[in-house]
């Protein structure tokens, strides 16, 4: 839309506002560094030239204010830069009654990342959805704003050895995959990252514009699947994560050393 351009011209013009007085702020310490630097000298000589002292001691204080200046600025902008990163990534579109049982991408923001999520119900007057994580058991409900309906693929696109995007059910998340079988309910394909087959939906899969029609052989991997008990969760605190995470490559270390 029109008004996303807009955004996507703001974001460009702030980009280049914001690397620009990154330059000058920085231009400015170097300066400012190099006065201290001759004061410093001037205070150690034997005899001081007064002149210079004052003249230098002038030029830091304005340096200093031109310092503090630039750095609100700065700040400013990146504040600014953040807030039309935030727009230009959410969604204009409002949500429908039959948009119910859709596959979404939804936005959780505590992690400030977006997840593949059901739509279990729409209200369409306060255009707010009830949605479910898919690989985890907790619904929630989101503005329209914090959610991506997602086009059902293409059944033609379909075909076996062919190269695509699938939602890994542990986790909510899409990786790289490729179709090993296809049957009447569900697809069969091999996860690139973890090295093991799922059968997944036929709407858990995408087919990016730039991989349509690409049949590709991923290199063998150890199979690997994170246990239950180490699955990171929404609602995990960033401690429980990190644990998490450390010992699910501990665990995947060993799973593979064992198989090697």
């Amino acid at each position: 839309t029109w008004g996303y351009k807009y955004m996507a011209a703001e974001e460009t013009k702030a980009k280049a506002s914001l690397k620009e007085m990154e330059f000058m702020l920085a231009e400015c310490k170097q300066q400012l560094k190099q006065v201290e630097v001759v004061l410093e000298k001037e205070e150690k000589a034997e005899k001081k030239n007064e002149k210079r002292v004052e003249d230098y001691t002038k030029l830091k204080t304005e340096l200093i204010v031109k310092k503090e200046n630039l750095e609100r600025a700065v700040e400013s902008v990146r504040k600014s830069e953040e807030a039309i990163l935030m727009l230009t990534q959410f969604s204009d579109q409002p949500v429908i009654k039959e948009d119910t049982d859709r596959i979404c991408e939804a936005y959780f923001e505590t992690e400030k990342k977006w997840f593949a999520a059901r739509i279990l119900s729409v209200n369409e007057t306060e255009q707010t959805c009830e949605i479910l994580w898919i690989g985890f058991k907790e619904k929630t409900n989101l503005p329209a704003k914090y959610i991506k309906v997602l086009q059902p693929p293409d059944p033609a696109e379909f075909n076996t050895g062919a190269f695509c995007e699938a939602i890994y059910a542990d986790d909510g998340k899409w990786y790289p995959a490729c179709i090993e079988k296809i049957s009447e309910k569900e697809i069969h394909v091999k996860f690139k990252k973890y090295g093991t087959v799922q059968a997944v939906q036929r709407e858990y899969i995408r087919f990016n514009k730039d991989n349509k029609g690409v049949k590709r052989q991923f290199e063998e991997t150890t199979t690997f699947k994170t246990p239950e008990h180490l699955k990171i969760r929404p609602t995990d605190s960033q401690e429980t994560k990190k644990t998490k995470k450390e010992k699910d490559k501990s665990y995947k270390a060993t799973s593979q050393s064992k198989n090697s």
